[in-house]
Protein backbone atom coordinates (compact mmCIF):
# COMPACT_ATOMS: atom_id res chain seq x y z
CA UNK A 1 0.00 0.00 0.00
CA UNK A 2 1.44 3.34 -0.94
CA UNK A 3 2.12 6.11 1.51
CA UNK A 4 -0.96 8.28 1.62
CA UNK A 5 0.20 11.41 3.36
CA UNK A 6 2.53 12.83 0.78
CA UNK A 7 2.22 16.41 -0.41
CA UNK A 8 -0.22 15.51 -3.22
CA UNK A 9 -2.75 13.77 -1.00
CA UNK A 10 -2.48 16.46 1.67
CA UNK A 11 -3.24 19.16 -0.89
CA UNK A 12 -6.10 17.14 -2.31
CA UNK A 13 -7.55 16.64 1.17
CA UNK A 14 -7.09 20.34 1.98
CA UNK A 15 -8.81 21.37 -1.25
CA UNK A 16 -11.78 19.12 -0.51
CA UNK A 17 -12.09 20.53 2.99
CA UNK A 18 -11.63 24.15 1.83
CA UNK A 19 -14.42 23.69 -0.71
CA UNK A 20 -16.74 22.66 2.08
CA UNK A 21 -16.49 18.88 2.06
CA UNK A 22 -17.41 17.46 5.45
CA UNK A 23 -14.93 15.32 7.36
CA UNK A 24 -16.98 12.21 6.66
CA UNK A 25 -16.62 12.70 2.91
CA UNK A 26 -12.83 12.91 3.17
CA UNK A 27 -12.89 9.73 5.28
CA UNK A 28 -15.09 7.84 2.82
CA UNK A 29 -13.10 8.98 -0.24
CA UNK A 30 -9.92 7.62 1.30
CA UNK A 31 -11.57 4.31 2.18
CA UNK A 32 -13.12 3.91 -1.29
CA UNK A 33 -9.78 4.65 -2.93
CA UNK A 34 -8.12 2.03 -0.75
CA UNK A 35 -10.85 -0.51 -1.48
CA UNK A 36 -10.40 -0.03 -5.23
CA UNK A 37 -6.61 -0.24 -5.01
CA UNK A 38 -6.63 -3.38 -2.88
CA UNK A 39 -9.34 -5.03 -5.00
CA UNK A 40 -7.53 -4.30 -8.26
CA UNK A 41 -4.25 -5.44 -6.74
CA UNK A 42 -5.77 -8.74 -5.66
CA UNK A 43 -7.43 -9.29 -9.04
CA UNK A 44 -4.29 -8.46 -11.02
CA UNK A 45 -2.15 -10.56 -8.69
CA UNK A 46 -4.38 -13.62 -9.09
CA UNK A 47 -4.66 -13.24 -12.88
CA UNK A 48 -0.96 -12.58 -13.44
CA UNK A 49 0.00 -15.37 -11.05
CA UNK A 50 -2.32 -17.79 -12.80
CA UNK A 51 -1.05 -16.74 -16.25
CA UNK A 52 2.60 -17.06 -15.30
CA UNK A 53 1.98 -20.41 -13.60
CA UNK A 54 0.18 -21.70 -16.70
CA UNK A 55 2.99 -20.55 -19.00
CA UNK A 56 5.67 -21.82 -16.63
CA UNK A 57 4.10 -25.24 -16.17
CA UNK A 58 4.10 -25.81 -19.92
CA UNK A 59 7.66 -24.58 -20.41
CA UNK A 60 9.02 -26.43 -17.38
CA UNK A 61 7.15 -29.59 -18.31
CA UNK A 62 8.68 -29.57 -21.79
CA UNK A 63 12.15 -28.95 -20.43
CA UNK A 64 11.95 -31.69 -17.78
CA UNK A 65 10.26 -34.14 -20.09
CA UNK A 66 6.98 -34.75 -18.29
CA UNK A 67 3.53 -33.22 -18.23
CA UNK A 68 2.64 -30.60 -15.63
CA UNK A 69 -1.07 -29.78 -15.58
CA UNK A 70 -1.93 -26.10 -15.84
CA UNK A 71 -3.15 -24.50 -12.59
CA UNK A 72 -6.85 -24.38 -11.89
CA UNK A 73 -8.46 -21.00 -11.27
CA UNK A 74 -11.38 -21.79 -8.97
CA UNK A 75 -13.94 -19.72 -7.11
CA UNK A 76 -12.48 -21.01 -3.85
CA UNK A 77 -9.10 -19.49 -4.72
CA UNK A 78 -10.71 -16.17 -5.65
CA UNK A 79 -12.76 -16.15 -2.44
CA UNK A 80 -9.63 -16.74 -0.35
CA UNK A 81 -7.75 -14.03 -2.23
CA UNK A 82 -10.56 -11.48 -1.83
CA UNK A 83 -10.71 -12.30 1.88
CA UNK A 84 -7.68 -9.97 2.05
CA UNK A 85 -9.87 -7.00 1.14
CA UNK A 86 -11.06 -6.33 4.71
CA UNK A 87 -7.42 -6.35 5.86
CA UNK A 88 -6.60 -3.64 3.34
CA UNK A 89 -9.53 -1.55 4.54
CA UNK A 90 -8.45 -2.02 8.16
CA UNK A 91 -4.97 -0.83 7.23
CA UNK A 92 -6.50 2.34 5.73
CA UNK A 93 -8.47 3.27 8.84
CA UNK A 94 -5.67 5.07 10.75
CA UNK A 95 -4.71 7.32 7.78
CA UNK A 96 -8.40 7.98 7.09
CA UNK A 97 -8.99 9.08 10.67
CA UNK A 98 -5.87 11.25 10.49
CA UNK A 99 -7.09 12.86 7.26
CA UNK A 100 -10.42 13.53 8.89
CA UNK A 101 -8.80 15.35 11.82
CA UNK A 102 -6.23 17.41 9.87
CA UNK A 103 -6.69 21.11 9.34
CA UNK A 104 -6.83 22.15 5.68
CA UNK A 105 -4.76 25.24 6.49
CA UNK A 106 -1.58 23.14 6.86
CA UNK A 107 -1.49 22.32 3.14
CA UNK A 108 -2.99 25.41 1.48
Amino acid sequence: MRLRFNAGWGRHNALLRALGAPRGLVFSVLLWETTLEVGLGILLGVLLGWGLAAAGSGALGERLGFYLPPPQLSLDLLARAFALLPLGILAALPPAFQAMRESPLEYL
